[in-house]
């Protein structure tokens, strides 16, 4: 057989197996040589940010798991009164804690250290004093102190306590306080606060009865 005969033999057996695949393509079939995409999963993907299931909640710093009562409000106090607050909370760790120093962010509060070296079991506390002489209207504070633990290794680190509280200028007390002396469980106590006075009252007698508990010694000036 020549060449030329053998090319022509080829095409007439191969024409009709391309027709074929062109007519079935045309029918919406699928050719032979046609490979189908890979089906993708029917699991929808997790959202975003979204822990796997069954993953526990990160672990705070041994700082911040000291104490979650962290804010106090002194509410509405009046002006010129003694306003103080302790914050305290309970060593959990198995080393000593040291509280190193403490700040604040506004001078209308002065905190202080009152145990500087807590054994584990113990109790840490803080004191906050509220200066109502000094400031008046709506103030608040964030108190920083600095701690450090001594295991498993020399570490330190800053809890923030903050207060807050409306100062009232309509009631101004003075003296801020009175001394009842110490006072048996159960019975009464009764202390006079000469020469006490009340000034830029506007709310009324009852009210500065109620804010002073010293009505019949009180004078009420403009």
């Amino acid at each position: 057989m020549s060449r030329f005969s053998y090319w022509v033999a080829l095409a007439i057996a191969v024409l009709p197996c391309l027709d074929a695949q062109a007519q079935l393509f045309r029918r919406g079939g699928t050719p032979r040589s046609y490979q189908p995409p890979a089906i993708a999963s029917s699991t929808p993907p997790s959202s975003a940010g979204t822990a796997p299931s069954g993953a526990s909640a990160p672990k705070l710093h041994w700082s911040q798991a000291l104490t979650d009562q962290r804010a106090y409000d002194f509410g509405a106090v009046p002006k010129a009164s003694k306003q103080e607050h302790v914050f305290s909370f309970v060593n959990n760790l198995n080393a000593e804690l040291k509280l190193l120093s403490v700040w604040t962010s506004c001078g209308c509060t002065k905190p202080t250290i009152v145990t500087n070296v807590v054994q584990p079991g113990e109790t840490a506390k803080i004191l906050a004093k509220f200066d109502t002489l000094n400031f008046e209207g709506q103030r608040g504070a964030t108190v920083t102190v600095r701690v450090q633990r001594s295991q498993p290794n020399s570490e330190s680190a800053e809890i923030q306590f903050t207060v807050k509280g409306m100062i009232r200028r309509d009631v101004v007390l003075s003296p801020s306080e009175v001394d009842f002396g110490n006072v048996a469980v159960g019975s009464g106590a009764l202390q006079t606060a000469a020469g006490a006075t009340a000034r830029n009252v506007a709310i009324g007698r009852s009210a500065l009865s109620a804010a002073a508990s010293v009505q019949d010694a009180v004078n009420v000036g403009c």
